[in-house]
Order: structure tokens, then C-alpha cells, then sequence
């Protein structure tokens, strides 16, 4: 970052009052799905899908516990409540990244540069990350065990509904609703049906 600033990518719990924070959220449902298959991609899948999902619900599938109390504790942190956390959902990043990148450039008190702004958009397109990932050296992607589960999939943001049996979303839902509904996502019965573009 330009003015000697730090862009530091974690998913651990917040330390340090005097910094901003960007809280990137993703709908919980998207995540399951995207995190077994890393992990089948790792090597590191133990079970089927099916029992991976009391596992994601509970926390014990992630060292950083589940995915409700992970954002019920930033949403809720002292940074959020002094107006230096911004949160952007994933979903909302894919519909309209332009007005996501630039919010969150306002957010960090910096200029926004629209032509720049373009080409970060354009230089991380699903189809870019995709030919950065298959030229990339194998020791960049070491951790993969399978090159046939690629890191960069779809990019879906309602790929759960078909992805998802009614009892693995009910089960997701019963555990993490109110945090759903917290961040807008709402719960499969009230969610809108759109289609899928991403």
C-alpha cells in the first residue's frame, strides 16, 4: 500500500484497536462446499461430504471454530463498534465489484483510482485466477495433492442450493440462522430465488 501501509490477510481473531479492518464474509452454505473440496484438493478430507457437515457446523472442522461465532466476534469486535471494521460479503464483491473495491478504498482513506480499480478487477477475473493457477510452479501450489481439484473453482454465490440436500441446509440453518440473518443472507425459505451469473 502506498504511504507505508501493511495489507496483512488473516482469519484470526482482531489484536490491535488502532488498525482498520475489511471483513470479508461469505454465505456459510458456499463455504462448506468450497472448503471440502480444499480439502479433498489437500489430501486432507477425512469422510464423506456428508459427515464433513456436523463437523463445519460445530466448529471443528476449521482451527478457527465456526463460522457464526468467527462473525458474530468481528461483527461485534471494539473496531466494528468505532467504525474501523468494514464488512463486505462475498456475494456482494461478485455482483458489483467496483463499487466494493471503491468502497473499500474510501474505507482506508485513499484516493479511488477508477482505471486501477478496473484493472485489479480484470487482472482477477475467475478465468485470470484460473491461468495464474495453472502457471503457476508446483511449489506455489504445494499443498495440493490433486491438480484435478483446482484451488479456483466456480466463483458460484448461490451454488449451494443445488449443491446442498434439504437436511445439510437445515442443519447449517438450525445451527448459524441468526448469523445468517445478521448479514443478509436470510435462511433458504426467505432466501430470494435468483439466478446464479457468477
Amino acid at each position: 500500500m502506498c504511504g507505508g501501509g501493511r495489507l496483512i490477510s488473516t482469519h484470526e481473531r482482531y489484536c490491535d484497536i488502532d488498525r482498520k479492518v475489511i471483513y470479508l464474509a461469505r454465505d456459510p452454505r458456499s463455504i462448506i462446499m468450497s472448503e471440502y473440496r480444499l480439502r479433498q484438493r489437500q489430501g486432507t478430507a477425512e469422510g464423506n461430504f456428508d459427515a464433513f457437515v456436523p463437523s463445519f457446523v460445530n466448529g471443528k472442522a476449521s482451527p478457527f471454530g465456526s463460522w457464526n461465532n468467527h462473525v458474530d466476534f468481528w461483527v461485534s469486535s471494539l473496531p466494528a463498534c468505532r467504525a474501523h471494521l468494514h464488512l463486505v460479503r462475498y456475494e456482494d464483491l461478485r455482483a458489483g465489484p467496483e463499487e466494493c473495491l471503491s468502497d473499500i478504498v474510501r474505507f482506508l482513506g485513499m484516493p479511488v483510482d477508477e482505471a486501477l480499480i478496473t484493472s485489479a478487477i480484470d487482472n482477477n477475473s475467475l478465468d485470470r485466477m484460473r491461468s495464474k493457477e495453472d502457471e503457476a510452479p508446483p511449489q506455489k501450489f504445494k499443498r495440493a495433492r490433486s491438480r484435478e481439484v483446482r484451488f479456483v473453482n466456480e466463483g458460484l454465490t448461490q451454488g449451494w442450493k443445488g449443491g446442498l440436500t434439504p437436511d445439510q441446509i437445515g442443519l447449517i440453518e438450525q445451527h448459524m440462522g441468526p448469523t445468517l440473518i445478521r448479514l443478509g443472507y436470510g435462511l433458504s425459505d426467505q432466501a430470494p430465488s435468483e439466478t446464479d451469473g457468477a
